[in-house]
């Protein structure tokens, strides 16, 4: 029998990784406008360098600006995370089959965003293990990263191996060492993982493993915290305000819809005066003051970039979506978010992030950016958008019953008069949009 011999070899390797300010500001651009208003604040506490000139949330309660904010809030709603990965699924092509397993497992979740009871139950005759495993990666790679899985372990190891920067020996710690991580001191993992594998533990260096728990720290344990149990009702405040040009404003190079964005309740932040004249002291006080206002300076710049990204973004939404702008819901055309990220050069989950949890304002109310998102009901993308259609089926439904006739317009029906309006979607689509609406069916509409 041939003899195996292990070996242990040096690499050396270039892997892109994303610094902690990267990090943050990525966290940023996602906050909407009262987790940002707090994060400002957790900054100005942490870094005596900052300073807040203006609050307008303490102004007098006479002050105008304070009575259109007022005006600019809106009662809405907090969503929950089955509502939030439902749309996500709504903007997926995949087959019925894959769609209908994915709605039962968002179901099965709990308030953690993990499954209640194995999947396998989900699993109705015909199913196969194989669409279950297909149906499963594909819910995985939905935001929030780390639900859709059966415990925190699992969470955590889809979070990392999400991460293109993620420590190879991070991964291995949360798979095959996840009770050594109730140690606190790396050295003690680190003999841990020699007690059942000495080659892996001479791989690897105290420091090695003291960042892997560093990456591990810095995942999130509570993925769906952040999502609504359905009975919470919260006060959003809009990013932008968009409306029609003026002609003046036309004439003068102006686009035919003006996007003004709302800094709403975030008080205006600078860098302090005083730090800036102790930068030159010298000494531990002068580099102390450095960093203080290149940190100050940083996250002051990261809030710009998170405003100017999300009016990049607005403005080629609005252009794509001109006709709602005009019309009113109902008028929406096919836009996904791979258009805008293209657009405007940054990655699509740079949309997502701005598309979650901001909302604009304009002549026909309130909307999360995320509603300007629709796919068509075409498989080619050439027709109305799905948002479109749900509009069309309301308002045939609301004309029926205006109208005085007690007969109920069945799916069928309904079916067939959006096909005289030139939209040709199956019944159980039909079906589908209606439910969608909350619209009861017509055997059980009153």
């Amino acid at each position: 029998m041939a003899s195996m011999e292990l070996s242990a070899s040096q690499r050396m390797s270039q892997q892109q990784k994303l610094s902690p300010q990267m990090i943050q500001t990525i966290n940023i651009l996602a906050m909407p406008m009262d987790q940002l208003r707090e994060r400002i604040y957790e900054e100005v506490e942490s870094n005596p360098a900052m300073v807040v000139v203006k609050d307008p949330v303490y102004v007098s309660s006479s002050d105008s600006d304070t009575h259109q904010r007022f005006l600019e809030s809106v009662a809405q709603p907090e969503e929950t995370l089955q509502e939030h990965l439902l749309v996500q699924l709504s903007e997926k092509d995949v087959p019925e089959n894959v769609q209908n397993l994915a709605e039962r497992m968002i179901g099965n979740l709990d308030s953690h965003g993990f499954f209640q009871s194995p999947c396998e139950q989900l699993l109705r005759p015909g199913e196969t293990r194989s669409l279950l495993k297909t149906t499963l990666r594909l819910v995985q790679t939905f935001d929030p990263i780390g639900v859709c899985c059966y415990n925190l372990q699992e969470s955590l190891i889809i979070q990392a191996t999400a991460t293109e920067n993620a420590p190879p020996l991070a991964i291995i710690l949360l798979r095959d060492y996840f009770q050594l991580l109730e140690k606190s001191r790396p050295q003690q993992i680190l003999s841990g993982i020699a007690e059942t594998d000495a080659l892996l533990a001479r791989h690897y260096t105290v420091s090695a493993v003291e960042e892997a728990i560093t990456f591990i720290q810095s995942l999130d344990p509570h993925p769906a915290q952040q999502f609504s149990d359905g009975n919470t009702v919260s006060y959003v405040e809009p990013d932008a305000f968009i409306r029609k040009s003026t002609d003046e404003e036309i004439e003068n190079g102006a686009d035919l819809f003006t996007i003004e964005m709302l800094k709403g309740s975030l008080p205006e932040v600078a860098v302090s005066s005083e730090f800036k004249k102790m930068m030159d002291s010298g000494g531990e006080t002068g580099k102390f003051a450095a960093e203080s206002v290149r940190k100050a300076d940083w996250f002051i710049n990261a809030v710009q970039q998170r405003t100017m990204t999300v009016y990049n973004a607005l403005r080629v939404i609005v252009g794509k979506q001109s006709n709602f702008f005009y019309k009113g819901p109902g008028n929406l055309v096919p836009l996904k978010m791979q258009e805008v990220a293209d657009a405007i050069e940054v990655h699509p989950a740079t949309i997502s992030r701005i598309a979650n949890g901001k909302f604009i304002r304009c002549e026909w109310g309130f909307f999360e950016i995320r509603y300007f998102f629709t796919n068509s009901i075409a498989s080619d993308g050439d027709g109305p958008s799905k948002e479109s259609v749900k509009q069309e089926i309301a308002k045939i439904l609301a004309e029926h019953e205006s109208s005085g006739q007690t007969k109920k317009l069945s799916d069928e029906k309904l079916t067939a008069k959006l096909a005289e309006k030139g939209i040709k979607i199956a019944r159980r689509t039909v079906a589908k949009y209606r439910a969608e609406l909350n619209i009861k069916s017509s055997f059980d509409r009153k």
